[in-house]
């Protein structure tokens, strides 16, 4: 697991426990000497359910471990196969970007096409959902096709 992760539910759980221990300590200085069998008991019921806590939250947080592992070794093993891709000798690099993108049939229109046909959509106020959805694309493309424009203008 991850130390900045457990190190985070320890502290949630040493704050809880000494916010306990005060409200203990200012219940038995009202209650007098006859409570103090009561407020024992107390404690050790709230030191039961602070260790049920802490383990139902260690549960949790290793069940979001594992499927964030597993999501970065699908995306470590797209990047290599992206790297696969255009870095094989005797790939061309229009080969890897075939393989890659979405052909212009796809969308109806070429790649110069489809740019101008985003950009007129976008100074349309046209969401990029939805120009994606027209256009039979990602919304990725839609979103790269309008930054880069943004960013060269």
């Amino acid at each position: 697991m991850w130390p900045w992760v457990l190190a985070g539910s320890t502290a949630l759980l040493n704050v809880a426990t000494i916010l306990i221990v005060i409200a203990i300590v200012r219940l038995h200085r009202r209650g007098g000497p006859e409570g103090g069998e009561r407020i024992g008991q107390d404690v050790a019921e709230l030191v039961e359910q602070l260790d049920r806590l802490a383990d139902h939250i260690d549960a949790r947080l290793e069940r979001r471990s594992a499927v964030l592992e597993r999501q970065l070794a699908a995306a470590d093993a797209r990047i290599a196969e992206l790297r696969r891709l255009t870095e094989t000798p005797g790939l061309t690099r229009s080969v890897a970007d075939e393989s890659l993108a979405i052909s212009p049939s796809e969308s109806g229109l070429d790649p110069r096409g489809r740019r101008a046909e985003i950009l007129r959509l976008v100074r349309q106020d046209v969401d990029p959902v939805e120009i994606a959805r027209r256009l039979h694309i990602d919304v990725g493309e839609v979103e790269l096709v309008v930054h880069l424009d943004r960013s060269t203008t």
